[in-house]
């Protein structure tokens, strides 16, 4: 061949492979964010005012930059009432260092107000929107699912949950963007990192997946999330030490009690407690037989929520709320259309002693997980919902006991003395409507 024939073939061919690989390929450079967590008001010196307190003049903006990319000073942040934004005031701190986190807490909002905001970070620009959480107001509206994990072999359905409580949203002129109770199990795994941040085609229940309806998600609501018995898997079994770390390091909930290894919180949210409870059984659960222990830790459920333990005194205190209504998560169910839950070994006692709280305390409505299904169940005039059925593969459930095979999350909309709960499926069917009332 002639060696000037040759060299335009090679020439050729390399601007054929330039086109095809050498182009600069779309790098996101966040692994996770921005997603919405609520702010506490600031501790002051004596006479104190709690750090633990919600702010409802605040929104806490997080965000992990991918792969060490970003650095100190290499995000803007952009907020305003309307989608002018406006204020760009930040240098974001760094909370770790590899990988690199990031957190701005916005202040100085109006109580219920609708900001929207935009995070650029190496020219991308990210956008969301949310409300900060509402004066002693009488009406609130509130987003309820959980068990979003897939499977080992099965991908989570997860997505199709969130497009349809967008299509909820958006549809409402009001566009409540408010706060989403999770009831747990958020992924597969969650000791394994990579679980909650990657994508992949065979097990997409990646909880910070970057896929649109996941970013819209996460950009427009602060999730107060429960921790879940699968928040404590790794391949293989569990690590005791590090059980439910990554989910705290995901979420550190500035209302945890100071105890690392303490994941239940409580906090006002307009007319409204919220008591979240960590209701995961990590003593009484070993598998002996296979060899292995699932789900094995400190403050185990029986030893830790019955009377003269830390969690259930704190629980006492927490349900000694003002507010006229009281809503318990947890992820365990006491009550739902099957079962109590199979792998505790004192699921009466658990019972007994939580149910007997709640009455006490006047909880009206309690919401749970685990079981991968919609049930609700009126006992002793507590509403016990189950809201497993965010993306996790469904279970059955018995109807008579108010269970139903759905995919689902819930809307909660109250009124003074009321609350509306509707159930809708990943269709957009509405599966339930009812309404509970206080006195």
């Amino acid at each position: 061949m002639n060696s000037r024939i040759f060299r335009l073939i090679v020439f050729f061919l390399a601007i054929v492979l330039f086109t095809i690989i050498g182009q600069p390929a779309f790098c996101d450079p966040l692994i996770k964010g921005p997603y919405l967590m609520l702010a506490a008001k600031p501790a002051i010196p004596p006479p104190a005012i709690s750090p633990k307190v919600v702010d409802n003049t605040a929104m806490t903006i997080r965000w992990e930059g991918d792969g060490g990319a970003l650095s100190k000073g290499s995000c803007t942040l952009e907020w305003g009432e309307t989608l002018a934004y406006g204020k760009t005031p930040i240098k974001p701190d760094t909370l770790e260092e590899s990988p690199p986190w990031f957190s701005y807490t916005i202040r100085g909002l109006a109580p219920g107000a609708l900001t929207y905001y935009r995070l650029i970070c190496k020219g991308e620009r990210y956008t969301g929107a949310f409300r900060t959480p509402p004066a002693d107001a009488s009406a609130l509206t509130f987003f309820a699912y959980g068990d979003t994990r897939g499977d080992n072999d099965e991908p989570s359905s997860q997505k199709y949950v969130l497009m349809q409580m967008k299509k909820n949203i958006e549809d409402d002129a009001a566009k409540p963007y408010t706060l989403c109770l999770h009831t747990g199990d958020f992924v597969q795994r969650g000791q394994v990192k990579r679980e909650w941040d990657r994508n992949d085609t065979k097990n997409n229940s990646q909880f910070f997946n970057r896929e649109d309806w996941s970013r819209w998600f996460l950009s427009h609501f602060p999730v107060a999330g429960v921790l879940g018995n699968h928040e404590g898997y790794r391949q293989g079994g569990t690590d005791i030490a590090d059980f439910g770390q990554n989910f705290k390091n995901y979420w550190p909930y500035p209302f945890y009690p100071d105890d690392r290894d303490a994941f239940y919180y409580g906090f006002d949210y307009g007319p409204v407690h919220f008591s979240v409870i960590d209701g995961n059984d990590r003593i009484n659960s070993c598998r002996k037989d296979a060899g292995t222990c699932r789900e094995t830790g400190r403050n185990a459920t029986v030893a830790g929520l019955k009377p003269g333990t830390t969690q259930y005194d704190w629980l006492v205190n927490d349900l000694g709320s003002t507010k006229p209504w009281k809503i318990v998560a947890i992820h365990n169910p006491l009550y739902a259309a099957t079962g109590p839950r199979d792998r505790f070994r004192d699921a009466q006692e658990l019972i007994t002693n939580l149910h007997n709280l709640f009455k006490a305390k006047g909880v009206k409505l309690v919401l749970q997980g685990h079981k991968h299904y919609y049930s609700s169940r009126v006992v002793d005039g507590i509403t016990y919902l189950t809201l497993g059925g965010g993306g996790a593969p469904l279970s059955d459930s018995d109807p008579k006991l108010g269970g139903k095979r759905i995919y689902q999350f819930g809307r909660f909309d109250i009124t003074g003395n009321s609350l509306t709960y509707t159930i809708i499926d990943s269709s957009g069917k509405v599966a339930e409507k009812n309404t509970i009332t206080i006195p």
